[in-house]
């Protein structure tokens, strides 16, 4: 391509929703509409190359024409992604002279897809996770912006403290995400999903495992008490087979007992592929970490998770904690997966703990551990090394 003899045209096309697409029908439904993008440009432009970059995204590369024609059959991509397929997708396009640099080209026409996948999330409110006005969170989207935020050290830590019910001593601490841009805190249920749909999870998700390791390092340097730091993990990091070396990489880096880290997986995560996600949470456990499911109570799986999967912790969600104190059915039932943890040798901890009174529940159940606002708030990383202090 850097050698040729004739002006060209590049689209970049990216498929939006692509996550939403198989967390409702699979990844084989996903690949279908891949496969379906392909297909259906080679149909309408059947000179044109396409080539997959990755996830979501292709690139056309458009020959043969002057720009009014590459101009025209651009707007019949639009129309041919405008949903007619069953899905749609964000198309930028970029003309280059033969004395141009195509580089240039696909950085256009990459920038004026993102321009577009902006707009079609501010016009869709429908799809719930993007809010008109957040172009904050919708810059992440911008390539390179990730890294930009990585390196400036953007993603702060914040630490959920978790008590021993008997005596209120701190016997742990789980690690909370908060994203600072622009001097806006950011939630992580405003910029996760974005992230998750970029496949960039698994970049930050490392990132922060990194960070809480050289936390636990300049604590015992400092001679600071340490508990075990829960870190949560997304599952399309959990999709890399790899992943339990990565984390003993950088755990090997920082010389932190293996013990002292713990991973949290949502409920939902288990339920998706059954044996894929035992794999991993298996290699994760060879290595010496704790694994926990997380919001246990969310999904419809519950008693199956119990079941099959190999795990050391069982996080009881917040909702289960609501109407707790008057509710006697609920409480039964609490007792039983409470019990039926503690016998196949899983501990239990209660989230969402806000009243005296469930916690004085709690402890009449025998729940070990539990975290809440009534006990602390999330706390800075620093402030909780304190609070051990």
């Amino acid at each position: 391509v850097q050698k040729r003899d004739a002006d060209i045209g590049v689209i970049f096309l990216d498929i939006n929703g692509l996550k939403d697409i198989n967390d409702g029908d699979g990844y084989s439904g996903g690949d279908a509409v891949l496969a379906a993008v392909s297909r259906s440009v080679h149909e309408l432009l059947p000179d044109t190359a396409v080539y997959r970059m990755g996830g979501d995204e292709f690139v056309l590369l458009w020959q043969g024409g002057d720009e009014w024609e590459f101009r025209r059959d651009v707007e019949r991509v639009r129309s041919l992604f405008a949903g007619t397929l069953g899905f749609t997708a964000s198309v930028g396009c970029a003309w280059v002279r033969r004395e141009d640099d195509i580089g240039e080209g696909l950085i256009a026409a990459d920038a004026r897809m993102f321009a577009a996948k902006r707009d079609f999330y501010r016009s869709s409110p429908q799809s719930g996770r993007y809010r008109s006005g957040l172009d904050d969170v919708l810059d992440l989207a911008r390539p390179g912006r990730l890294e930009e935020l990585l390196v400036s050290d953007s993603f702060t830590l914040y630490c959920q403290p978790q008590f021993r019910v008997a005596d209120g001593a701190v016997v742990g601490g789980e690690i909370l995400l908060r994203l600072i841009s622009e001097g806006k805190v950011i939630p992580p249920t405003q910029f996760i999903p974005l992230l998750e749909s970029l496949y960039a999870m698994p970049q930050v998700d490392l990132h922060v495992f990194g960070k809480v390791c050289a936390c636990l390092k300049r604590w015992r340097d400092e001679g600071r008490p340490l508990v075990p730091m829960a870190v949560n993990f997304s599952r399309t990091t959990l999709a890399f087979p790899e992943v339990a070396d990565r984390l003993e990489e950088i755990r090997q880096k920082f010389d932190i007992p293996a013990e002292l880290l713990q991973v949290e997986i949502t409920e939902t995560a288990s339920t998706e592929d059954y044996r894929t996600f035992q794999k991993v949470v298996d290699s994760i456990r060879a290595k010496g970490f704790r694994v926990a499911i997380d919001d246990f109570g969310v999904a419809y799986a519950n008693l199956m998770t119990l079941a099959r999967l190999g795990f050391d912790e069982l996080k009881l969600d917040k909702s289960l904690m609501d109407d707790l104190c008057g509710s006697d059915k609920r409480q039964r039932l609490l007792r039983l997966v409470i019990e039926a943890a503690e016998d196949m040798g899983i501990r239990t901890v209660a989230e969402g703990v806000e009243t005296e009174e469930q916690l004085a529940i709690l402890r009449k159940l025998g729940c070990p551990r539990a975290q809440g606002y009534l006990l602390s708030r999330p706390l800075p990383v620093e402030q909780f090394a304190a609070l051990l202090s």
